[in-house]
């Protein structure tokens, strides 16, 4: 295995990563967006 593989393989591991965590932030603003709305 080549470090260039190496790389090509972290550089896609951290794309996923950022798309995976980019969505569970958002659903998780989502919801606590509703719970501070139903505290008002």
């Amino acid at each position: 295995v080549t470090w260039q593989f190496k790389g090509l393989i972290l550089f896609g591991v951290i794309g996923l990563l950022t798309v995976w965590n980019g969505t569970m932030t958002k659903q998780w603003r989502e919801e606590l967006d509703k719970q501070l709305e139903s505290y008002e």
